[in-house]
């Protein structure tokens, strides 16, 4: 839904044959759905509980294409190490991740042991996924 709700205004403006893609990405461990810190002391909090422990990273998609929305979401299991403090600190101190989902980038540092899944989707945007919809989207539209 906030994947769609990115998109819609523009939908109405854009000429015949064109893709808009909207996209929003979630981490999800315990219950407990982790957007974007809001400020450091909350970056730190995430990647604490997050430390050790496998969660999954869900981002929703919303595609629009000559009068037809489709929306979908991939899931992918991350794996993070056991992080320290001091790893902690250093990692907010060098990536900056106030603007990523759960606190962290996979593509950023070695706090990620392993990954089950889409890599770009942990990135926040599954790439492969978006490509197969579109696709579809074009063979429908020139059926």
């Amino acid at each position: 839904n906030l994947a769609r709700r990115k998109i819609e205004p523009l939908v109405y403006n854009e000429p015949k044959d064109t893709f808009i893609v909207g996209a929003d990405t979630v981490v999800y461990y315990n219950n407990t759905y982790y957007n974007k810190p809001t400020d450091e002391d909350d970056a730190r909090r995430m990647l604490r509980e997050l430390s050790g422990k496998e969660h999954f990273v869900y981002t929703g998609v919303a595609l629009y294409y000559n009068g037809k929305f489709v929306n979908f979401y991939e899931r992918s299991s991350v794996f993070m190490r056991e992080l320290t403090d001091d790893e902690i600190d250093k990692y907010i101190e060098e990536f900056k991740p106030l603007d990523k989902a759960g606190a962290y980038g996979i593509q950023d540092g070695s706090i990620i042991e392993r990954y089950e899944g889409s890599y770009s989707n942990i990135v926040g945007l599954p790439v492969e996924r978006l490509k197969k919809e579109m696709d579809t989207l074009l063979e429908e539209y020139n059926a």
